[in-house]
């Protein structure tokens, strides 16, 4: 049986909670409560193998029977008693006097105090404090520490690591791809362990989604191909027409909303297309009989406007165009 309070020991069970808060993170739904919970215990495993690794000693409470001390120290018989060791906010205490974390990390503190429920993470406190920064940042401060590069340590999730340490990237930056690496990450789980080339498979085969055609009080919504960023599957943008003609044979489109069926990556908005590269603005060029039929088709009056046959016609022959017929508009 391994020694629960040697650092290797230790070491071990910080990597399997930290695995586990990244998946949590991962999930479609993403699972902040069971991301903060695990990430936390992680935290405070690697911060008592760093202790461990000096002298097991200092984890030792300072209220400890003699008994327990002679046990941590290693002379003493086998306990018939659990062991117990510092709390979290102890131990990194005693690495902070060490020097290895800084003196004061009020989000380290904040993260600390979530895992052991004494506080709780509302929306208005989510804006000023980011746990995933924290946890990739403090993990890595520990792996220095303890000698341990943070390949070993992350697998196949260094690559989140990485992007919630940049910090050449803007804050929403950063939220967006990591999104998509976790869009990633749940995309490629499903075919983990298959044999041959399923994904390979998957993506040669997976089809685009059905055009799609949407009109309500904000206006008309046309779907357009584009290719996922996370999955690289061949996906939609959703588009809304922009009520000003540009000539009168070009009407433009404004990208709003991006959505993957196939690993589930959802993007919204100006700021967050310009942060992955996805181009917002659309002219396409159409016969002035579908211009007649747009602004037929905007009428709320049914006497006036399309009846929803005509309005399924037109909006199949503007999916099928928009697809090949459409120019980038620079934002």
């Amino acid at each position: 049986m391994s020694d629960p309070l040697s650092h290797e020991s230790l070491l071990e069970g910080a990597r399997k909670f930290a695995l586990s808060a990244w998946h949590a993170h991962n999930r479609h739904t993403q699972d902040l409560e069971l991301f903060v919970l695990h990430a936390g215990v992680s935290i405070e495993r690697l911060a008592k193998a760093a202790l461990s690794k000096r002298n097991r000693v200092l984890l030792m409470e300072t209220n400890a029977k003699e008994d327990m001390l002679l046990h941590f120290v290693g002379v003493g018989p086998a306990l018939n008693t659990r062991i117990r060791t510092i709390s979290a906010s102890v131990a990194i205490g005693r690495l902070r006097k060490l020097g290895v974390l800084r003196q004061k990390d009020a989000d380290l503190d904040e993260l600390i105090e979530l895992r052991n429920g004494v506080a709780h993470l509302h929306a208005e406190a989510a804006k000023k404090f980011d746990p995933v920064v924290t946890f990739a940042r403090t993990s890595e401060e520990l792996l220095k520490d303890l000698g341990v590069t943070p390949a070993d340590y992350w697998g196949r999730m260094q690559s989140l690591a990485t992007i919630a340490l940049s910090e050449a990237q803007s804050e929403l930056e950063r939220s967006v791809r990591l999104r998509i690496r976790a869009a990633k990450e749940r995309f490629e789980e499903k075919f983990h362990g298959m044999p041959g080339k399923p994904l390979r498979s998957y993506r040669a085969t997976a089809l685009p989604p059905k055009p799609r055609f949407q009109r309500d009080v904000e206006g008309l919504h046309v779907s357009r191909p584009a290719e996922c960023p996370a999955c690289e599957c061949p996906s939609e943008v959703l588009t809304t027409m922009v009520m000003t003609l540009e000539t009168e044979s070009h009407v433009r489109f404004e990208a709003h909303t991006f959505a993957c069926q196939h690993c589930g990556l959802q993007l919204k908005g100006r700021e967050e297309f310009q942060a992955v590269g996805i181009k917002r603005l659309f002219s396409l060029e159409m016969s002035s009989e579908d211009v007649e039929a747009l602004g037929r088709l905007m009428q709320t009056d049914p006497e006036l406007g399309l009846s929803d046959l005509e309005a399924g016609v037109l909006a199949a022959s503007l999916n099928a165009r928009f697809a090949t017929n459409f120019v980038h508009v620079t934002d």
